[in-house]
């Protein structure tokens, strides 16, 4: 995916908020660039977007930023980011919600390699196989409008905000291609764990199926605490991976995970200024306001 270039500019006049997101911003970009992606890199890259992202919303929380932001100009980018950044962070729950699904399957695969039953083995690695590309569709599907607005302005936080979402969705697709790569077809490789499993080389089978285990929790892990730092803006830390799943069983019971969690805080933020740009109009159109504010209230019933 080709990825928005940053201006050197931005670095030289850089609050420390935002050189240490520039800074997280290119180590992304070279994980995402390399030609050796394991599955520890993609871990740190997961760890480096929930750092871009608590300097993002330190940045909107900065009167500076705010004044600078709530101008009539800026109106339609921040409508724009804010349908962006709500779309970004559903994205995110589908894809944690599909490594939970991949990490199953492999669980199951795990379970007929140790009883050695070829058949099903070479079953269940058919339903990975297909499970990993519908994760990596489901990310390719999604479609964000280019803000042209965030080019060439002057806020840091426009472009920023651009740059940390085109390289989430890059990370993504990353990890999916990956777990999509650990399992070949049998055709193209004759030392492709289908083949191994096939031959009933059991022991050196039972050792990949577990290091992959490993890998897709350690990711589906990773990317629960991303969500998490995504959604509260680094406000708060889970202590523990329990705080993590607490978090993800209030999220998909329906309960007040927003409330719970402080607000989703980067989105949050966009929000009161987009508020704030409408009603900073001379002639503020109320009925505007009134159908935005019932959106709001659904959007806050879908992730509350």
């Amino acid at each position: 995916m080709e990825l928005h270039t940053r201006s050197v500019s931005l670095t030289t006049r850089s609050h420390p908020f935002v050189l240490r997101a520039e800074e997280e911003l290119n180590k992304l970009q070279a994980c995402v660039g390399s030609s050796s992606l394991t599955h520890e890199i993609m871990l740190d890259a997961l760890k480096a977007i929930g750092c871009v992202y608590e300097s993002i919303n330190e940045l909107l929380c900065m009167s500076s930023n705010q004044n600078g932001i709530s101008h009539m100009q800026h109106r339609r980018w921040v409508e724009q980011e804010l349908e962006d950044s709500v779309k970004l962070l559903d994205m995110c729950s589908t894809s944690r919600d599909n490594l939970d699904s991949i990490k199953y399957h492999v669980l199951v695969l795990e379970l007929a390699t140790r009883r050695g039953d070829s058949e099903t083995m070479k079953n269940k690695l058919r339903d990975y196989n297909l499970i990993v590309k519908k994760a990596n569709r489901d990310v390719k599907m999604q479609i964000f409008n280019k803000n042209e607005s965030a080019e060439g302005n002057s806020l840091p936080v426009f472009s920023l905000l651009l740059e940390a979402r085109e390289i989430t969705i890059s990370v993504l697709q990353s990890i999916f291609s990956h777990l999509s790569g650990q399992i070949v077809s049998q055709k193209s490789s004759k030392w492709s764990l289908v083949s191994r499993l096939v031959e009933k080389r059991t022991i050196a089978c039972k050792g990949d199926v577990a290091c992959l285990r490993v890998c897709v929790e350690e990711l589906e892990n990773r990317v629960e605490i991303s969500v998490w730092l995504l959604v509260t803006g680094g406000n708060t830390r889970p202590e523990s991976e329990e705080d993590v799943k607490e978090f993800w069983i209030r999220r998909k019971g329906n309960c007040n995970t927003w409330k719970d969690t402080h607000g989703a805080a980067v989105i949050w933020n966009l929000w009161k200024t987009r508020n704030g740009v409408i009603f900073q109009s001379k002639n503020p159109n109320i009925w505007q306001v009134a159908g935005r504010a019932i959106q709001d209230c659904a959007l806050w019933e879908t992730w509350g």
